[in-house]
């Protein structure tokens, strides 16, 4: 399972990109991440990447 809870990251600049974002994958599960251009999917997929 991939879970994510309260997930802030700003630039540094201080211009907030994610703030509070929870997100829960269970195992097995295919989930796509959708939005309008700008909206931080890049920056979501980049912290979840770290982990």
């Amino acid at each position: 399972m991939l879970q994510l809870k309260d997930i802030r990251w700003s630039t540094e600049t201080g211009e907030s990109i994610l703030n509070g974002v929870d997100l829960t994958v269970p195992d097995g599960k295919l989930t796509v991440i959708t939005g309008p251009n700008g909206g931080g999917k890049t920056s979501l997929a980049k912290v979840i990447a770290g982990l």
